[in-house]
């Protein structure tokens, strides 16, 4: 309990040195060995986006042929590391075959959230985009649009569950 609570904190936590406190724990087995505690963790490592934790997110991305919580915060953690490397290594994994299926729509709205492109959800799509567009590719700063359907559940994730909340309108206020 202490450890995920830890992990929650610094993953909201906007100072530098939260980002440095949460990689230090990248190998720590009762970290790894528990799904939803390294759920956890990957998300507040994507929650930073720092990119020293990519190269570490992409050495994780197997398919397993089963629901994961690990490798769904895995896939959505790279959808934040805003590089190319990240495009590259979730194409590689949709082509995985049939025991990539199950995450198939977390990484194509990654790939969307990092390409700001949508060139449909099959591998074979992504990698023909990827063929014609990977030399001198470059990840805009900003993220792209994310399909209504799938935009919810995306902010749903990475929204601060302490921020304020933005204040509703009243109905029927500013209309004349």
């Amino acid at each position: 309990a202490i450890l995920r609570a830890s992990i929650r904190s610094l993953r909201f936590n906007t100072d530098p040195s939260a980002f440095t406190e949460l990689f230090k724990i990248k190998s720590n087995r009762k970290l790894l060995d528990n799904e939803d505690l390294s759920a956890e963790y990957f998300y507040a490592l994507g929650q930073h986006g720092d990119l020293k934790a990519q190269r570490y997110l992409i050495q994780g991305l197997k398919p397993i042929g089963r629901q994961s919580k690990a490798l769904k915060a895995r896939i959505l953690a790279l959808g934040r590391m805003r590089d190319a490397r990240s495009v590259d290594a979730l194409i590689k994994y949709l082509h995985k075959g049939n025991r990539g299926r199950r995450h198939r729509g977390d990484a194509h709205v990654a790939l969307v959230v990092l390409t700001g492109e949508d060139p449909g959800n099959q591998p074979r799509e992504w990698a023909d985009w990827w063929r014609d567009h990977k030399k001198g590719f470059r990840v805009a700063k900003e993220p792209g649009d994310v399909p209504k359907r799938q935009a919810k559940s995306w902010d749903k994730v990475w929204v601060d569950p302490d921020a304020p909340k933005p204040a509703k309108r009243k109905k029927g206020r500013g209309k004349k």
